[in-house]
Parts: structure tokens; sequence; C-alpha cells
């Protein structure tokens, strides 16, 4: 009897796992990225860490999920959580903060997220940054190139199968700092916009322009 038993409970353990698998295959999609160079620099100006010399360097690497949760036939619920990983090398730290919002998107309205995102500034520079996620990454090199918490991001419907209108707010009170005085100084443009032109995959369009405030 106890042999049955036992059979019988592995039996309904496999099959609740074969379900729990199956209604997971439309859910999360679980990603990541591991990316390590050995670079050798004279000076140290193109290095993450700043020395010269050769040195094991992470390229950003990361894990996230993300994913969509529908609504109705107009609306689904967007969200993604995005961790750097840091701990290939000595940095000391293991995580890292990227991307992590969650959001609202609909055909005809646009998609609104709320959290830390990318902003629209940022994104405007579409696939150009040839050395992205590398020591010579266009973040470490130009200005306004933020990932910023605390915000809010839209982007437009393409209109016209064309054009994007896209903005970053950034909520005034989290980032209000405290000068050498002890006064308050009040941060003021916490905002970004961006309209883009065309297709920066270079799929639906052959060509890609964007202007970014």
């Amino acid at each position: 009897m106890k042999m049955k038993k036992t059979v019988l409970s592995a039996t309904i353990i496999s099959a609740l796992t074969a379900t729990s698998f199956t209604a997971l295959a439309d859910g999360p999609n679980f990603y990541g990225r591991a990316d390590l160079a050995i670079t050798n620099s004279d000076m140290g100006l193109a290095t993450q860490n700043q020395k010269s010399g050769t040195i094991i360097e992470n390229n950003f690497s990361w894990l996230g999920v993300k994913g969509t949760e529908k609504i109705n036939d107009e609306l689904e619920v967007v969200y993604q959580m995005e961790f750097g990983v840091s701990n290939f090398d000595n940095s000391g730290d293991t995580f890292g903060a990227r991307n992590t919002f969650l959001g609202l998107k609909s055909a005809s309205a646009g998609t609104i997220l709320v959290g830390r995102n990318d902003t629209v500034f940022k994104a405007a520079e579409g696939g150009f940054d040839l050395f992205g996620n590398t020591n010579s990454d266009i973040d470490l090199l130009a200005a306004g190139q933020t990932r910023s918490a605390d915000g809010f991001t839209y982007y437009s419907p393409k209109i016209a199968d064309l054009v994007t209108l896209n903005a970053t707010y950034l909520m005034d009170d989290n980032y209000d700092q405290v000068d050498t005085d002890g006064e308050e100084k009040y941060t003021d443009n916490m905002y970004a916009l961006s309209a883009t032109i065309g297709d920066k995959a270079l799929k639906a369009q052959n060509y890609y322009v964007s202007a970014a405030y």
C-alpha cells in the first residue's frame, strides 16, 4: 500500500510540474548576459577602473525578467526587472541597478512606464553606438546618457508608421540636494524629450533619425 501511495504521489508531482511549465510558457521571460574582456591600456583612460596595464573587465553583464499581461484587447501590463552583475571582477559589488519598471501599453495611446529606465535622451542614440556595453560605451564619453529612477517614461504609438514622440519626467523631490551651506538646492529641468523617425533596427525602414533634448 505504501509503495502504491509513493508511485501515486510521484505521478501527481510529475503532472503538476508539467502543468506548471506549460502555464509558464507564455509567462515571464528570463534572460541574461555574461560579457568579459581582457583589456590592455597604457594610461588607463579607456578602462572601467581607470587603471593602466592588463585587466579583466566586466562589460556590463546582467540578469533580468520581463513580460506582459494582457488586460483586454486594447491594454496590457508590461514589466521588467533587470540587475547588473558585477562580481566577475574585483569591484566588490554583486548586483547593480538597471532598468526596472512597471507600466501600461496601448496600441492606440502608447506606453507609460514607472520606475527606473533609460531616459529618452539616452535611448535616442538607437543603434549608433557600436561600442555599446564595453569600456568605450558612449555612456562613458557623453553627458546625458543616464538611466534614472523615480521617473515616468512615455512612448507614443508610431504616427503614420513613421514618427514616435517620447518623454521622460523625473520626480523633482527625489533629486533635491543640499549644498555646502546646508541649504536645499533644487534640481530643475527634470525631463527629456525626443522624436524619432524610422526604425533603429533598420528593418521596418532602412533609415533612422532622432532628435532629443
